[in-house]
């Protein structure tokens, strides 16, 4: 498994980088993809993410940004419309793909929306990574996703500190291995805590949980992915080298 990081804080300020771009950008170092959160493509986001997301192409990772398709359940229902200008303002900042959140049933989402959204997506030349707590809501029969995309499996051993049982994590897991041997997609899962000082002994213990998934990619974070602190944690020993 290689590493991977959500960034919902402001890009200029990371770990303390106080709007120094070169700071900000070696704080992602070692991350081969980094999404960054909603407000960063906004016209009040951060004025200097474009040569962060740059510097962090430049040095080998991938930038992303996030969009949410969610039309309910507290999420805000864009119109298409809307969700085509947000996805145009990702590419001018220089996004390579974008995280599509909260796209299942449970948020409201019809299989025509994401579809539509997906479509949209990557007639611009982006990928798109999917996150819907069921696979089967934006992956079952699918014609729009494919090699290039991936499915975020949402905290699925571990949540909020917390070993989730394997009874309720193993069939989602065999599901999302099922749909990556059909569809070519990469699969990527996030675990979080509160207690990532200790985040080197949680790794292994949740990379033991999906190992014999085919999961590509893993990032460990708080439960809020840095919003409210600003702070990214280096990617834990035994993923900077993919194993």
């Amino acid at each position: 498994m290689w590493p991977f990081a959500i960034y919902y804080g402001w890009p200029s300020y990371i770990n303390g980088a106080h709007s120094k771009v070169a700071r900000a950008i070696s704080a992602f170092d070692g991350y081969r993809m980094v999404v960054f959160g909603d407000d960063t493509a906004t016209p009040d986001g951060d004025p200097l993410a474009a040569p962060i997301m740059a510097g962090v192409a430049a040095r080998g990772g991938v930038p992303y940004g996030y969009v949410t398709v969610g039309a309910a359940d507290g999420e805000p229902n864009h119109s298409l419309g809307e969700l085509r200008e947000r996805l145009d303002a990702w590419r001018r900042l220089g996004a390579r793909g974008v995280l599509l959140d909260c796209a299942g049933a449970d948020y409201g989402v019809t299989r025509a929306r994401f579809d539509a959204v997906v479509r949209y997506t990557h007639s611009l030349g982006l990928s798109v990574l999917a996150n819907a707590w069921n696979p089967d809501d934006v992956l079952a029969r699918s014609l729009t996703m494919g090699p290039g995309d991936g499915y975020l499996g949402e905290n699925d051993v571990l949540s909020d500190g917390q070993f989730l049982s394997p009874a309720t994590y193993k069939p989602k897991l065999a599901k999302m291995a099922a749909y990556k041997a059909k569809l070519g997609i990469t699969l990527y899962e996030t675990a979080t805590s509160y207690d990532l000082q200790h985040a080197d002994a949680l790794t292994p213990q949740v990379m033991a949980a999906l190992q014999g998934y085919n999961i590509d990619a893993f990032h460990l974070t708080d439960p809020i992915y840095s919003c409210s602190d600003n702070v990214l944690i280096r990617p834990p020993a035994g993923l900077a080298d993919g194993q």
